[in-house]
């Protein structure tokens, strides 16, 4: 509804993907975080994807286990 009322398509044909590492707080647990070894955080990574106008088309978040 957001695209057709600015008069655009109804379907997004492009978008924007991009990604933050988030620190995970102390009750997180291990099993479930990982490490970014660019920026040096210990946590999670979300993954987002957004269409040119600015809606969320989609969102992951993961981690990478073992990799220290």
């Amino acid at each position: 509804m957001v695209r057709e009322t600015v008069g655009r398509d109804a379907a997004a044909t492009a978008g924007v993907i991009d990604s933050q590492s988030v620190k995970a707080d102390a009750v997180v647990g291990s099993d479930s975080r990982g490490f970014d070894g660019g920026k040096l955080v210990n946590g999670r990574k979300r993954h987002v994807v957004v269409d040119t106008l600015g809606p969320p088309l989609g969102v992951m978040v993961s981690h990478r286990r073992g990799h220290r």
